[in-house]
């Protein structure tokens, strides 16, 4: 850490681009941030980090709270200083040097994570149990593994209708992942007949967000209630409605999209994330792809067996993308050996001028010659490249067919007369 000194230069310019109150309050500014680059070198973090604090009460700097969150790794305190990382990510830097910061900040964040956050892997029996996890979720999640849970001890909670509840608790250390194992209780029943009873209907629904890049952070949020987590993630009892559910990783752009939980139903939501390089983080590099499906729920809240998923709406087809640059490139084809058949003509048009005697004299004869020969020669070059880019284009419309089988197929024709491309399928 010690080799990025250089950011305290950095605070001063920063404070000189952008001012903050009277001049008292600048000259309490530029003192905090001397003394505090001068307890840096001299090996006193806390010192130099209670400098830095103070200058942050009074103006929001990017080169400050990186300085501030550099003083909590030199002093051993990884959970704070991977907070304070994140919160300098959050924080408009136009120092000249930001890109630099912003970069050793992620890299940091990479380096202090396994010390602080551990995973947890839950395996349940009998299928559609609940957990609490306390400290963890706000809302009662289904049985799988959470990765970045802080390392600590976690009371849990199993419940589900028709078994007995069960309170445990998991130990997770950070940079590890622990397991837990859940076996409920079937609870006795409470009198004759009671089998012969058919369970009434939920009034809830669930809904679940998985995909990848595993443990990207997910926010689902429904009028005032707002539930955070993971990938995977998963919620049950919810009030039937609109749900607004975002998926993203730390400096990237996610993904959001509006979805309904009915009662009765678990609403599942897949989401593939595309990720940029920490050097490149343009929305153009972002994209990401989205189904949503439902299945219907039995009366203990687990997905109803047999049940088939309702049909995906996905955002984007790569057939669709292939067929349609193969109808380009066949058209492209298409237009050469047009071009190629018109040159063709023409060529032989001064053939045939040369050989009917319809020149007077030698220099226009020579001229068409020379002429005719250019076009014929340019005729089969543009051949050459219709036939290729038309077999090309053909090759792609026939790999992007359709799942059901349905395809288009792209041919080139050329004769005497004329070339062309012919074009047979059905198109969506």
């Amino acid at each position: 850490m010690h080799a990025g000194l250089l950011a305290w230069s950095l605070v001063a310019l920063t404070l000189s681009a952008e001012p903050a109150g009277d001049d008292g309050t600048r000259v309490k500014v530029q003192t905090s941030l001397r003394q505090a680059a001068e307890l840096f070198r001299s090996g006193d973090f806390n010192g130099a980090l209670e400098q830095l604090k103070r200058v942050d009460e009074i103006q929001e700097l990017g080169g400050v709270r990186f300085n501030i969150a550099r003083c909590l790794e030199e002093l051993k305190r990884p959970a704070e200083a991977l907070a304070a990382f994140e919160r300098y990510l959050k924080t408009p830097d136009g120092t000249a040097t930001a890109a630099v910061n912003q970069k050793r900040a992620r890299e940091a964040i990479l380096r202090l994570e396994p010390q602080v956050f551990g995973s947890v892997a839950v395996r349940c029996t009998p299928e559609g149990v609940q957990l609490k996890i306390i400290g963890v979720t706000e809302s009662p999640i289904a049985c799988g593994s959470y990765p970045r849970v802080q390392g600590g001890t976690y009371q849990v909670t199993a419940a589900l209708a028709g078994y007995k509840t069960l309170d445990t608790e998991v130990v997770i250390e950070p940079g590890q992942q622990a397991q837990l194992t859940i076996a409920l209780e079937r609870q006795e029943a409470a009198g004759a007949g009671q089998q012969d009873k058919k369970p009434a209907p939920r009034s809830v629904g669930a809904l679940s967000v998985g995909g990848t890049p595993s443990g990207s952070a997910v926010v689902v949020s429904h009028g005032s209630t707002r539930l955070t987590g993971a990938l995977p993630w998963a919620a049950r009892d919810l009030e039937p409605g609109a749900y607004r559910v975002e998926v993203g990783r730390l400096g990237e752009r996610g993904v959001a999209r509006e979805v309904q939980v009915a009662a009765g139903q678990e609403t599942r939501v897949q989401v593939s994330l595309a990720t940029a390089e920490d050097e490149d983080l343009s929305d153009e590099k972002k994209a990401a792809g989205v189904s949503v499906s439902t299945v219907p729920l039995d009366a203990s809240g687990a997905p109803a067996k047999g049940s088939a998923p309702a049909a995906a709406v996905k955002a984007s087809s790569g057939n669709d993308g292939m067929r349609l640059g193969g109808i380009v490139v066949a058209a492209v084809g298409g237009a050469a050996l047009v071009t190629s058949g018109i040159l063709a003509l023409v060529g032989s048009q001064k053939r045939s001028q040369i050989v009917n005697g319809g020149l007077a004299s030698g220099a226009d004869i020579q001229a068409a010659a020379n002429s005719g020969t250019l076009l014929n020669n340019t005729s089969l070059a543009m051949l050459g490249v219709g036939v290729a880019a038309a077999g090309v284009g053909t090759v792609l419309i026939v790999l992007s067919r359709d799942g059901d089988g349905s395809r288009v197929s792209v041919a080139p024709v050329a004769s005497p007369c004329g070339a062309g491309v012919v074009v047979r399928g059905r198109f969506p």
